[in-house]
């Protein structure tokens, strides 16, 4: 499941990365 998202954020453009990050760091905070 992680490898397969790793390779989907290779090809996403970089604004989208940033977002993507943005939301699994929330995600991150959330669960804490």
């Amino acid at each position: 499941s992680e490898e397969r998202r790793v390779e989907s954020t290779h090809q996403t453009s970089p604004e989208e990365r940033s977002a993507e990050a943005i939301c699994f760091g929330t995600v991150s905070v959330k669960k804490r």
